[in-house]
């Protein structure tokens, strides 16, 4: 029973030694040539992958540009307001308690504008540029360098580098 035994476990190492034979170079060829297609495929994935995180994280930071710029628009009338008044008040000697608290909620709004991204545009003193000033008026003054901006009516602003409204201002057009 034991000798039966033995024979059956030689003849199975024989057939797996004639089977191991038998895998022809082929064979490997054929399973080399699959395992690349899963590592160009494994790739393509990860760098479609990478694409869309990227993309999704620009999506983001452009939604929440959107979002924010459409909210500080909406403030920007108070902040000329609260210029307005505190050169009223100051023109019409008012209480200077009151213009002193104006003007610290205007600092507080400028720097919550600050943390945003947003900063004035400088318009008083530099050439005219379309793309940041809006020319409401022209005017003639030899003391000054044509197309230069002579006074602001209205300040723009800008989020990072992107304007959300230009400065109204006049111009010198000799």
């Amino acid at each position: 029973m034991e000798e039966m035994k033995e024979e059956m476990m030689a003849q199975e190492v024989e057939n797996e030694a004639a089977e191991a034979e038998n895998f022809d170079a082929g064979q490997l060829a054929e399973k080399a040539k699959l395992a690349d297609e899963y590592l160009t495929r494994l790739q393509r994935l990860q760098a479609d992958f990478d694409n869309f995180r990227r993309r999704s994280q620009k999506e983001r930071e452009e939604l929440s540009d959107t979002v924010c710029e459409t909210v500080i628009c909406k403030f920007l009338p108070v902040i000329d307001n609260l210029e307005r008044a505190i050169i009223t008040a100051k023109n019409t000697s008012g209480d200077a308690q009151i213009i002193a608290g104006i003007e610290m909620i205007l600092r507080q709004m400028e720097d919550v504008l600050g943390k945003l991204n947003v900063t004035a545009i400088n318009a008083v003193g530099e050439p005219f540029d379309p793309q940041k000033h809006e020319a409401v008026m022209q005017v003639n003054d030899d003391s000054h360098a044509d197309d230069t901006v002579i006074e602001e009516f209205q300040k723009g602003y800008q989020l990072k580098q992107r304007v959300i409204r230009p400065s109204m201002v006049k111009v010198v057009k000799n």
